[in-house]
């Protein structure tokens, strides 16, 4: 007779299988990044490089030669990155480490200013870094807006907007921005979400594959062109834009 221990204990072994082998059965529609386009002489641009789907972003470009700036606002956490990567690959692409707090506008024009002194055009550059869970309730970025709104959405627009300048320079620039999805459930976050290996692929392919230069504004998911299910209407999107300007002009939340 089988006793109540060995039945709970087989209980969550079971489930812990199940999960896995539905997992493996998802990730087999997750696409990867096929192009292997060397990138010598092209210089990216990633916020929040030194972890997740940035850190493995700046693997897979280093990977094929290109010259990635790290621009963290932790520059030791930058530096601790670079050097993981060099230990994994010893040569190939060039590794820069900058400090860059898009929770204050100070920083974002500090940041700028130092890279236009030191480079000359900006191929592609990767709005990655984003605030998820807070570490504090109520955090504010220095101008005082709602943390979310000002890393996120503000930050990454006042950054881009004063390195289009470097953009414009490379033919042809691209800039994309990085959604994130917080699921609170552990099992379901399992086995829906990807690893940040698997997240790299599809940032990756539209930072690299020539394919789809002069396609503008469009969606990518799973290495490939998304159709949003979502009506977008354009006279609001002009507000957003131009509340935002506002907001970013005056340094403080309307």
């Amino acid at each position: 007779m089988v006793s109540a221990t060995v039945i709970y204990a087989a209980v969550p072994i079971s489930a812990v299988v199940v999960l896995g082998l539905v997992r493996k059965w998802r990730s087999r529609n997750w696409a990867k990044c096929t192009s292997n386009t060397c990138l010598r002489g092209k210089t990216f641009l990633i916020t929040g490089a030194n972890s997740g789907i940035g850190l493995e972003t700046a693997k897979a470009l280093v990977k094929r030669k290109a010259r990635v700036i790290f621009a963290c606002r932790d520059i030791e956490k930058a530096k601790q990155a670079v050097a993981q990567i060099r230990h994994e690959q010893v040569t190939g692409g060039e590794l820069i480490p900058m400090q860059l707090d898009l929770a204050s506008f100070e920083s974002i024009e500090k940041f700028v200013e130092v890279v236009k002194a030191g480079f000359n055009k900006i191929d592609v550059l990767i709005n990655n870094a984003g605030v998820v869970i807070p570490l504090e309730l109520d955090m504010k970025t220095k101008e005082g807006f709602e943390i979310h709104l000002g890393v996120n959405h503000l930050g990454h627009m006042y950054l881009t907007n004063l390195l289009l300048d470097l953009l414009k320079k490379a033919t042809p620039s691209r800039y994309f921005i990085k959604w994130y999805h917080y699921i609170l459930m552990a099992p379901v976050a399992f086995l829906f979400m990807k690893s940040a290996k698997q997240g790299a692929e599809t940032v990756v392919f539209t930072a690299t594959d020539y394919g789809i230069e002069g396609h503008s504004g469009k969606f990518y998911s799973n290495c490939a062109e998304y159709i949003s299910p979502y009506p977008f209407d354009k006279n609001e999107e002009t507000k957003l834009y131009e509340r935002s300007e506002e907001m970013i002009k005056s340094r403080k939340p309307l």
